[in-house]
């Protein structure tokens, strides 16, 4: 319970299980290697500084409201509103696995409205996921879980153990030295709606990358809209000049 807001919130650590440890009845963080640590405190920063231009991101019918971040026992905290609803993949699943077109769209849309709503505000979520998006119980849209990934930034072959979301990540994630930016939420929403309308996890970037392509979604949805399919499919191209900018 927030004093301030007078609201339940939730406060999210940043503590990727991968790389990250906790001694037996202590609080601080410590990672498994030296390479990792220097990684890890990048990704803090990172974390930092876009939680600290979400704070003032209020107002948004499609995004969580995040009310403070703090740094403490060596990692970082965001402190943000509590929502009551379901994730969406627990959604998807509720349905049979997949979604009808008209359905998808009224989820996806709000999604891509708040996406839209970040990168104006140089905000890279960095992991949207279908456990990313919750629909409440007044049916809202809201994005949630941040992963903050710094805009711009490159990243070499050790980063992609920190926050790796398989078939949602995009092919940069895998690539030494590729650069993340808001095409990469683009891939990872084109991934979700392709799960939604097929009830078919697209196959993982990195096999992508290694020749084998993704099924287009009208193979697997013989009645999609062309226009539908053409946009997730552009989404979901491997390389990020040729998809959706924002």
């Amino acid at each position: 319970w927030d004093t301030e807001t007078e609201s339940v919130v939730e406060i999210q650590e940043y503590f990727p299980r991968t790389v990250a440890l906790r001694g037996k009845g202590s609080a601080e963080i410590r990672t498994d290697s030296d390479k990792n640590s220097e990684i890890f405190a990048e990704n803090v920063a990172a974390i930092t500084a876009g939680a600290q231009k979400l704070l003032g991101f209020h107002g948004s019918p499609n995004v969580v409201n995040a009310f403070d971040c703090f740094e403490c026992n060596n990692t970082v905290y965001v402190v943000k509103e509590y929502i009551e609803g379901m994730f969406l993949s627990d959604f998807v699943d509720s349905c049979g696995g997949f979604l009808d077109e008209e359905t998808a769209f009224s989820i996806m849309l709000p999604v891509l409205e708040g996406l839209e709503e970040l990168h104006a505000c140089g905000v890279v979520h960095g992991g949207i996921t279908a456990d990313s998006i919750v629909i409440t119980a007044d049916n809202e849209i809201k994005i949630t879980d941040f992963s903050f990934l710094k805009k711009g930034r490159p990243y070499t072959t050790e980063d992609i153990t920190l926050g790796l979301f398989k078939e949602y990540s995009p092919p940069e994630r895998y690539r030494s030295k590729g650069v993340y930016g808001e095409y990469s939420d683009i891939y990872s929403a084109g991934a979700v709606f392709y799960k939604m309308l097929s009830g078919v996890k697209p196959l993982d970037a990195l096999n992508r990358l290694n020749g084998d392509d993704i099924k287009n979604i009208a193979e697997l949805v013989p009645d999609i809209a062309e226009h539908t399919a053409k946009a997730v499919m552009k989404a979901l191209n491997i390389s990020p000049d040729l998809r959706f900018k924002s």
